[in-house]
């Protein structure tokens, strides 16, 4: 019955807005779990995997703008960590 006069959904959305409040505003333990797009290195806009205009990265679980992401379509993360493993790697005898 909520389902159909949207009492649910109304629920929902202001459970969700609390959350979103306390990660981004409220709590300084969450809100620095943000990232920061490495792609545009825009150091004013902090970013969480939960915003509609991100992407994740499916490797390593790093986040992007969207719009950022799919002009690069590179994951700077994973390309640093490729380049460790070859430097990490020894040399065959």
């Amino acid at each position: 019955m909520e389902i159909h006069s949207g009492k649910l959904l109304d629920e929902l959305k202001n459970i969700a807005s609390k959350f979103e409040d306390h990660i981004i505003k409220n709590c300084q333990l969450c809100s620095g779990k943000g990232y920061r797009c490495e792609l545009c290195d825009d150091k004013d806009d902090v970013i969480f995997p939960f915003f509609s205009t991100v992407n994740v990265c499916s490797e390593c679980s790093w986040v992007y703008h969207k719009t950022c992401w799919l002009r690069y379509l590179v994951c700077r993360k994973c390309q640093r960590n490729k380049k460790k493993q070859l430097e990490t790697v020894p040399p065959e005898s």
